[in-house]
């Protein structure tokens, strides 16, 4: 095909450049100099992170924006209020606050007389039909005499909510973020934005009762699930549930599955526990067999399933004020997600969860969280930090870590 008319110039610079490379090797190699090609540096994909639970400080903190200002001269001013928009529901015990820091930076080369100020506002409303009302404002004006000059610091409002949760309450709040240059040529620029999100009250509650027998699952065919789930949700299973729901007369389609799990009849049993939960107001009923649901698909391999139990027990136990049943979800429906390839909703769930797990202490539960995180992070050093427990208290879970941990010593 002959070579468009305007594409000639583009070919043949494109075949000068060829032919003067390969007189260079020729005359190079002529002259007796050995050449070796480099093999291509393969990129190291950017890993992402995933919070791990920790152990509690009793504190939640949430950054909310790190606004960055440059003056560049007296006309010119580059800035940014780099928000951190992903900010899931905040889950707060009664006697918890939540830290609401703000980090700023300022860079001056040149013009002393441009100046600063950074300003976060603090907006809270029982309801969303309600007007917002101002909770705290905090300010600071940033100026220098010196130039090159540079001042970072920060803004922080601490937020104790005064609601008492019957069994759950919610406060809605936005925090609004502003920066302004005040140029030295007289001329203003603006940057505002806000984040919202809800803070969900739940009742205080005492330390977790540690028990590493509870984290073994029901049956061998749960080993094959590939990230630690949390079996303290299974709660007995459908005959755990027949166990505590009392007058069965009320769920006949309780003790059928019960009878059906102990046939070996799984797919009967969980048609009925589902024909249970169709028929009731129990939130109760309605988040243990929502955990039984999810943790079977989990073992079944059906990630979407599994996330959407998940899903619906977290909300079942959050309306219930059930702060460590919450817990139980959330660490599941991260695996659910993570396993679903679906990063940001595993994030999402991680980051409650370590808000939720710093107010109260759950050893079995920090550890689980600790092995997934090391594994999705490639943590050699934080997955041992996680495998003594198992191996300490004889845990079918050790498998797997010793797979992980030859796995990323191979890496």
């Amino acid at each position: 095909m002959p070579t468009p008319l305007n594409n000639r110039p583009v070919t043949l610079a494109r075949r000068a450049c060829a032919w003067i490379v390969a007189l260079m090797i020729t005359a190079l190699t002529g002259c007796g100099v050995e050449l070796q090609v480099a093999t291509p540096v393969i990129p190291t994909p950017t890993p992402r992170y995933f919070p791990s639970g920790q152990f509690p400080d009793g504190t939640i903190t949430r950054l909310q924006a790190r606004p960055h200002l440059t003056f560049v001269d007296d006309v010119t001013a580059e800035g940014a209020l780099f928000m951190q928009s992903a900010q899931p529901d905040v889950l707060l015990l009664t006697s918890h606050s939540l830290t609401l820091p703000v980090a700023y930076d300022v860079t001056w080369f040149a013009y002393s007389q441009s100046s600063a100020q950074v300003r976060m506002s603090v907006f809270t409303r029982d309801s969303l039909d309600a007007a917002w009302s101002l909770y705290e404002t905090q300010e600071a004006t940033l100026n220098t005499t010196d130039t090159p000059y540079h001042v970072d610091g920060a803004l922080t409002i601490n937020l104790y909510p005064d609601l008492a949760p019957e069994p759950v309450a919610v406060l809605y709040t936005r925090v609004e973020v502003g920066l302004v240059a005040y140029l030295a040529g007289g001329e203003t620029r603006d940057y505002v934005s806000a984040n919202e999100f809800a803070i969900y009250m739940l009742p205080d509650r005492e330390d977790i009762a540690s028990d590493p027998a509870s984290l073994w699952p029901p049956f061998d065919e749960a080993q094959v699930v590939p990230l630690l789930a949390d079996w303290r949700a299974w709660g007995g299973g459908p005959c755990g549930v027949a166990s505590w729901t009392g007058d069965l007369s009320e769920y006949p389609q309780i003790e059928a599955a019960c009878a059906a799990w102990d046939a070996g009849d799984v797919e009967s049993a969980l048609l009925e526990l589902l024909a249970a939960v169709e028929n009731t107001n129990s939130l109760d009923l309605v988040a243990s067999v929502y955990q039984i649901f999810g943790l079977l698909s989990l073992v079944g391999g059906n990630w979407e399933d599994a996330a959407a139990s998940f899903q619906g027990a977290y909300e079942a136990n959050l309306a219930l004020g059930y702060a460590w049943e919450v817990t139980l979800c959330l660490h599941n429906l991260a695996v659910a997600h993570a396993l679903r390839e679906d990063w940001g909703a595993a994030q999402s769930a991680l980051r409650r969860l370590e808000d939720l797990r710093s107010q109260f202490y759950d050893e079995p539960g920090i550890y689980l969280s600790l092995a997934n995180a090391a594994y999705l992070n490639r943590n050699l050093d934080a997955l041992y930090s996680a495998y003594w427990f198992f191996e300490g208290n004889d845990l079918p879970q050790l498998a797997a870590l010793e797979q992980w941990a030859a796995e990323l010593e191979g890496q």
